[in-house]
């Protein structure tokens, strides 16, 4: 063995470690690539940049089929320049290759990609042995398919311009950059693929929570969807508007009631509770604080609202402010059961609780009066000192009768002059007399209006109902107002029970 031999030797061994450097260093750069970060074509060329560091692999391509199954160019250089070389401006430095030349490298790339296994061509003698004809393509050319899960994605195409370059340790690089390749370009697919219907479902959830959005925002009263933490998970555009402080972090009952525990049903019943409880529609009324601080009146409907396993999650609650409601329809009752001027009962409310309190007397067996009060010459104040003078004695009277009786009984004003009082239960006749020397005391007690004083005495008459007597409410009416005529023409200013004859 002489020196030339072995300086040979050396060189081929040192090129054989350099190339095992270059794999070890391009296997590892491969590995180092983010499939999330960049999109296929910019992850072909990085992974291709390691494989043609190493200096028998600088002329590569990554061939992948495009949507029509045709090979094309993913990464690399093409045919032209990988078999051509370039110049330094980059192109071509002779003339393109030929139709043939370019169908017998199709040919041998379309065999790897057909058969899936790696397929070598030399210039050299294995050129007439594999039956391949590539006139004028001198080299070695190594098509690798690029393999994940026994299906060909692409083929990795390594030429060098010597004939019978390539041997095992090339082939093994070449196989393990393919495989290693190949996963990642499946991962890389399958992972943006994901992402793909994820950012699809995403937007169609996004698109139906807007649809959402604007459905809820389109309802004209209050809407919210409260959870079972009493915390408010949505809130509409009707009731941001009116209760701002809905955005923030604060419960139900904190917003609403202006209180840090839920509601009890002792003063406000709590519709999630009762949803929990089975109830399928909630129909509640509430006292709640506006944004301004005012208290309103208002009526909740509340439905549960349930997860895709049918859990209950919460309920959705709509809100009518019927505070304006509820106060025209107290005006309109009290035009219609109490007086505009003294605010005490009329005639009609008078007898609605005349009728309650005779069938409850009836039915327990117990005794009650009715009284007949009318204010003597009280026409001579109206003719002497006005209407309005009149009316404000009619006020004081109203007050002073009602506060010398019980919260059970009944004081009304059936026109004029009269006052009528129910005692709705009496042990005997003379409690009804205790009561009406009462009024008597009161009202003669000096009446100051508009700088006047002046004395009232009043005229009553008492009807009594046993406990054990059959009288009706028009009968017993009338016996009062007889009574009380009897004391008007016995010198008034006193009271007479109802006596016959």
């Amino acid at each position: 063995m002489n020196d030339q031999h072995i300086a040979n030797l050396s060189l081929g061994f040192n090129r054989h470690i350099v190339n095992l450097l270059d794999s070890l260093s391009a296997l590892a750069e491969l590995a180092q690539l983010s499939i999330h970060e960049m999109d296929e074509e910019r992850l072909l060329k990085q992974a291709l940049a390691a494989l043609m560091a190493n200096q028998d692999m600088e002329r590569c391509s990554i061939f992948l089929p495009d949507p029509s199954g045709l090979p094309r160019c993913a990464a690399g250089l093409d045919w032209n320049e990988m078999l051509r070389g370039l110049s330094a401006e980059g192109t071509a430095q002779t003339r393109p290759l030929s139709s043939r030349q370019s169908r017998c490298c199709n040919d041998i790339m379309g065999e790897a990609n057909k058969s899936g296994m790696l397929v070598h061509f030399s210039s050299g003698p294995d050129e007439l042995k594999h039956g391949k004809d590539c006139a004028g393509m001198e080299g070695a050319l190594m098509c690798v398919p690029i393999v994940c899960e026994e299906q060909v994605l692409g083929v990795l195409n390594v030429f060098y311009p010597l004939p019978e370059i390539f041997n095992m340790w090339h082939e093994r690089l070449a196989l393990l950059f393919c495989q290693f390749l190949g996963r990642l370009l499946n991962n890389h697919r399958l992972t943006h693929h994901l992402h793909a219907e994820v950012d699809q479902v995403a937007a169609k959830i996004a698109q139906q929570g807007t649809f959402l959005r604007e459905v809820i925002d389109s309802v004209p009263e209050p809407v919210m969807v409260i959870g079972l933490d009493y915390r408010i998970m949505l809130a509409n555009r009707t009731a941001i508007a009116l209760l701002p402080a809905v955005q923030s972090d604060l419960r139900c009952h904190q917003l609403s009631h202006h209180r840090e525990t839920p509601c009890d049903g002792s003063e406000h019943p709590c519709p999630l509770q009762r949803v929990l409880a089975g109830e399928q529609v909630v129909s509640v009324i509430h006292r709640h604080f506006d944004a301004a601080g005012a208290t309103r009146l208002v009526e909740l409907t509340a439905t549960p609202l349930h997860n895709e396993t049918g859990t209950i999650i919460g309920i959705v609650e709509s809100t009518h402010d019927i505070t304006e409601r509820m106060l025209a329809e107290e005006q309109i009752r009290q035009l219609a059961y109490y007086d505009t001027l003294t605010g005490l009962p009329n005639r009609r409310l008078l007898h609605d609780r005349l009728s309650h309190a005779l069938a409850q007397a009836r039915r327990h067996h117990r005794a009650l009066a009715i009284m007949f009060l009318d204010l003597d010459r009280f026409k001579q104040i109206n003719d002497t000192l006005g209407h309005a003078f009149g009316d404000e004695v009619l006020k004081q009277i109203g007050q002073r009768v009602s506060a010398c009786v019980r919260q059970d009984d009944t004081v009304a004003r059936t026109g004029g002059d009269e006052f009528i009082v129910v005692l709705t239960e009496i042990s005997r006749p003379d409690d009804a007399a205790l009561v009406a020397k009462k009024i008597i005391a009161s009202c003669a007690l000096p009446v100051a209006v508009a700088g006047q004083t002046l004395s009232i005495t009043v005229s009553i008459g008492i009807a009594v109902h046993a406990a054990d007597a059959s009288d009706d409410l028009d009968e017993l009416m009338r016996r009062a107002d007889i009574a009380m005529y009897q004391t008007k023409n016995t010198g008034r200013d006193g009271y007479r029970f109802f006596a016959n004859g």
